[in-house]
C-alpha cells in the first residue's frame, strides 16, 4: 500500500509540473510579493519580521535550493496549508531568475546592483494562494525545494473581515 501512496504523490506533482508554466506570475496583492520574485534578493538567506503580521518570515539562500523534490516526490510531499491551494509549481533555471532581478529593477527605474545575490542553478518553488474568503496573513507565500524536502516560512491564510 506504501508503495502506491507514492505512485499517487509522484503523479500529482508530475501532473502539476507539466501543466504549469515557468514565468512567474506577479500579483498585485499587498501580501504577497511586491517584486513579482519569490526570494527578495536583499533577504536571500535570511529571516525578517513580517510588517503585515509581525511573526518571522525566513528567505531561504540561493545556494541552499535544487530541484531534488521532483526526483524525491514520493518521499517529499508538500505540507498541507489550512485553507490554502497550490497556486503554482515553477522550475526556475538560473539564467530566468536573473532576468526577473533585472527586469524588477527595471520597473522601479534603478540598475541591478553588481552585488545582488543571484541562484547558480535551477530551483523549484511552490506558490499557495487562500480559498474564498480567506487570505494570506503576511509575504509568506512560498515553499522552496532544498535537497528534496519542502522549506520556508508556511502560508498561513486567515478568514477575511466581513
Amino acid at each position: 500500500m506504501g508503495s502506491l501512496k507514492g505512485i499517487v504523490n509522484v503523479a500529482i506533482v508530475l501532473a502539476l509540473f507539466s501543466t504549469l508554466s515557468s514565468a512567474c506570475s506577479i500579483n498585485r496583492d499587498k501580501r504577497h510579493l511586491s517584486s513579482g520574485l519569490p526570494i527578495p534578493t536583499n533577504k536571500a538567506g535570511e529571516c525578517v519580521k513580517s510588517e503585515l503580521s509581525k511573526r518571522k518570515v525566513c528567505y531561504p539562500s540561493f545556494e541552499q535550493l535544487d530541484d531534488s523534490c521532483m526526483r524525491r516526490a514520493a518521499s517529499s510531499p508538500l505540507p498541507i496549508i489550512q485553507n490554502a491551494r497550490v497556486k503554482s509549481m515553477t522550475f526556475l533555471p538560473a539564467s530566468q531568475y536573473a532576468r526577473m532581478v533585472a527586469q524588477s529593477f527595471h520597473r522601479r527605474g534603478m540598475t541591478t546592483p553588481r552585488d545582488v545575490r543571484l541562484p547558480s542553478k535551477p530551483f523549484i518553488y511552490v506558490n499557495f494562494e487562500c480559498l474564498p474568503s480567506y487570505q494570506l496573513l503576511d509575504e509568506a507565500q512560498s515553499l522552496f525545494c532544498m535537497r528534496g524536502h519542502w522549506t520556508g516560512t508556511l502560508p498561513v491564510c486567515v478568514k477575511k473581515a466581513d
